[in-house]
């Protein structure tokens, strides 16, 4: 006879709660997987077209970032969808063909800040309005949180934008503040004395000194068995050994 809860027999209510806690969203997450391969096998979703990100994966669906992210992965797997570097999953079965060589990220800063300075010039962006949001640009560029904190911050170091102190927001400039044209937003250069983290000195830390050149009054006191015993000292003129400091100090050690 088995005790309640200890195996054989019905679940607890507990144990059978903790296994379905997660169904709703794994039937969930593989209706939203049969779909989006059926429309990619009808061709509603073209040969090339780009597969919803993962915030629109969550947002259209009402799904979590993992659920959505598990999405694309499994759609990867069955060879319906490809990943481009920089572009997200393109639609197509992928082929050998060499991979697009992702650009640096300071690169992709400054093109995506050239693009958006030349929308303020242009006056799509007008002045004293938001220029973007992080998520925005996360969105709009496919880029990460850091990358679309670094452009907001690149715009507001060159003049080209100022911050909301109400609400944090990054606004155009007005006319009458931008920078010259030919202010550069590329990343500021590296000081020619710059050095590694690893090459800097030790704060704290100095070098030890050389006993040899030190001078004897600031030479550290002999250890007691580097003392000489008064047996070794020189005798006194009527044949007994001086009675120094040191003589006693070794006797008592």
């Amino acid at each position: 006879m088995t005790a309640p809860g200890t195996g054989g027999g019905a679940p607890t209510p507990s144990a059978q709660a903790k296994r379905t806690r997660g169904a709703p969203v794994a039937v969930r997450r593989q209706e939203i997987i049969d779909r989006l391969a059926e429309q990619i096998a009808s061709g509603v979703l073209a040969e090339g077209a780009r597969l919803p990100s993962i915030p629109e994966l969550r947002d259209t669906y009402a799904i979590p970032g993992s659920a959505a992210r598990f999405i694309q992965r499994e759609l990867r797997d069955r060879r319906l969808v490809r990943l481009m570097p920089g572009r997200s999953y393109l639609i197509g079965t992928p082929d050998d063909t060499p991979a697009l060589q992702r650009a640096h990220v300071q690169d992709r800063i400054t093109e995506i800040c050239t693009q958006l300075v030349a929308k303020i010039r242009g006056g799509e962006i007008r002045p004293r309005t938001r220029v973007a949001s992080q998520r925005q640009l996360m969105k709009d560029y496919g880029v990460s949180r850091y990358t679309a904190q670094a452009i907001l911050a690149r715009l507001l170091g060159r003049g080209w934008a100022y911050e909301n102190s109400s609400n944090g927001g990054v606004y155009a400039s007005p006319i009458s503040t931008w920078p010259p044209p030919d202010t550069s937003l590329g990343p500021p250069p590296i000081p020619a004395d710059h050095l590694p983290k690893c090459q800097l000195p030790k704060a704290g830390k100095s070098r030890r000194p050389d006993t040899e050149s030190t001078p004897n009054r600031h030479r550290p006191p002999p250890s007691a068995r580097d003392r000489t015993p008064p047996s070794a000292h020189p005798a006194s003129p009527d044949g007994t050994v001086a009675p120094i400091l040191e003589d006693r100090r070794w006797l008592i050690a």
